[in-house]
């Protein structure tokens, strides 16, 4: 790969996303994709990933407000608007602040991210645990956890939402075993 370095996150993106087609198509039979934002945005992004990864009450907030800058630095980028949504779930599961008010917060970034991108694991994750914990709908909990998992088998937060729907409907050896 040879390029001007002007735009490092776009030869980063094409370099990335070659490796993984080639993986995905081997491995799992799919083509992979980017989500391309611009720099500030994802620098955010990644400042509330890692607030949000602290687990404390502070951590949150402040990942919150990093996320929130990620999406007025570009109101289309699905990863800050899921990682909101499934922060804000986080906050009303832990009981960080109003329970109601943090669910609805958080089914709202997730309905906007997956009208960015249809197929975020993440945005059903979120709208599973809303579903299992907020509005007692067990059937839609395991549909959209359900797709989640199809979509991100590996991803620590969809592990967590769905072992936590298992859990709550009495199947721990399942739960265990994922």
């Amino acid at each position: 790969y040879d390029r001007d370095l002007g735009d490092i996150f776009a030869i980063q993106d094409e370099i990335s996303l070659s490796v993984v087609q080639q993986l995905t198509a081997k491995i799992l039979g799919r083509r992979g994709s980017t989500v391309r934002t611009n720099p500030n945005a994802y620098n955010e992004f990644l400042q509330g990933r890692y607030f949000e990864a602290l687990g404390s009450l502070e951590g949150s907030e402040q990942a919150a407000v990093f996320y929130q800058a990620a999406l007025a630095s570009d109101p289309e980028y699905s990863p800050a608007w899921s990682a909101l949504a499934n922060n804000y779930v986080s906050q009303a599961i832990r009981g960080y602040g109003d329970w109601k008010s943090l669910f609805e917060l958080a089914r709202g970034a997730a309905y906007r991210a997956l009208a960015i991108n249809p197929e975020g694991a993440l945005s059903h994750a979120a709208l599973g645990s809303i579903a299992l914990t907020f509005d007692r709908d067990l059937s839609a909990a395991a549909i959209h956890l359900q797709r989640a998992l199809r979509l991100e088998p590996k991803d620590r937060v969809v592990l967590n939402r769905v072992t936590m729907f298992l859990d709550s409907v009495g199947r721990f050896q399942d739960s265990i075993r994922l």
